[in-house]
Parts: structure tokens; sequence; C-alpha cells
């Protein structure tokens, strides 16, 4: 009887913890790949027009929109589809701004990815991040993207145990600065399986280990 109880309890925590909101960050594209069931759309930019593009407008890029208020910096880097010498394909360049005051309208604000349906899953390769406190929120989380990789260029990924269909990249605290990133093979999918977080399993393994034990001392 006290055996089944702690099983019960094993997989209501199971149960419980499986359905709690959750985002579980990926750095490898195979990993991340590999909790998803069904199709994976891919934007790579390459069949897009290359061009800068206009703030306080709704732009289509491909299979998502993309939307930034403020004025774009047209400079090095602009915002928009680029054709970049290094690449051999397009790539989206991206540019947020903050500067001591709070930003304005005179520069890029944050950058607004919308998709076009609801996903639990979503991943990008980004190359040359410029700041290390630039962020990107997904599914009512905040990652600083260079902390998260490791470096200025990776795959950047979540699954989400709650549907979201925005992705925000948006600058730190540290400014006045532009911050910039570059973005490729933009991915999302709405069929992924959310990972156990590693504390269940843990949990698990203990509680298994109690129940052998509670096994061992019951007499015969």
């Amino acid at each position: 009887m006290k055996k089944s109880r702690l099983l019960i309890a094993f997989l209501a925590i199971l149960y419980f913890s499986s359905s709690q909101a959750a985002v579980v960050v990926f750095t490898d594209r195979i990993a991340w790949q590999s909790f998803i069931t069904g199709p994976i759309s891919v934007e790579d930019f390459d069949t897009l027009s290359v061009g800068i593009l206009s703030p306080n407008t709704t732009h289509s890029l491909g299979l998502v929109d993309f939307f930034f208020a403020g004025q774009n910096v047209i400079d090095t880097p602009a915002i928009g589809v680029q054709s970049v010498g290094g690449f051999t394909d397009q790539i989206f360049i991206g540019n947020v701004f903050i500067d001591s005051v709070g930003g304005g309208t005179s520069v890029p604000g944050p950058h607004i990815f919308e998709m076009p349906t609801l996903i639990n899953a979503f991943g990008a390769d980004y190359f040359g991040i410029d700041a290390a406190d630039l962020q990107i929120d997904i599914a009512g989380e905040q990652f600083t993207l260079k902390t998260s990789l490791g470096s200025a260029a990776g795959f950047f990924g979540v699954i989400s145990s709650s549907p979201f269909s925005i992705v925000t990249m948006s600058a730190g605290e540290d400014g006045p600065n532009n911050e910039y990133f570059t973005m490729n093979n933009l991915s999302f999918s709405d069929t992924a399986i959310v990972p156990l977080p590693p504390a269940v399993w843990l949990f698990g393994s203990g509680l298994m280990g109690l129940i052998g034990i509670a096994r061992r001392k019951t007499p015969s």
C-alpha cells in the first residue's frame, strides 16, 4: 500500500511538473530538433528582397511578420535583409538601441517577430552579436542572448509548455549604445514535446530509491 502511494505521488509530480509553464533553452540545433515531432518551418531570407526596412510599419519577412518603432539607423548596420560579404546567403540584420534617458523616437526600438500561428518551439542561428546585454523575450521569459550562447554566435532555441506567437529582441540597460545582431534560419514549430526539468528526474530517481529501500525492509 505504501509503495502504491509513493508511485501515485511520483506520477502526480511528473504530471503537474510537465503541465506547469516552462521554457527550456537549447544551444544546439540538433538537440532542439530532436524534441519536435512534426514539421519545422524555416525562413532563410534567401527569397526576400534585399533592402532596408522602414520603422513603424509591419513588414512581411516571408514566413513571419516584423515590426519596430522609432527610426532606422541608416549606417552600418541598418535594419533589414542584407547580402553581406562572408555569407553565402542572405541574412537578417537587427539593430536595437537604448539611451541613458530611456530611448525615443529617433532610435530603433525593440524588434518584434510575429509568427503566423501559435507555436511552442522557436530557434535561429545568430552571428556577430554586438553587445553583451542583447535580450530576447519568448513566452514570458527573458534571456540575455550572448550569455546563453557563451559567445557572439551560435544557435539559440527554446521549447515552451505555453504556446506563443511573439518573439522580441530588445536592448539591455547599458546605454547609450546600438546593439546589433545578424540572424539566419529562423525556425519554428507547434509540435514540440517539452522536456521535463532535470529536477523532476532527480526527484524521481531518489523516490524510486526510497521505494527500493522500503521493499527490502518489508518483512516477508
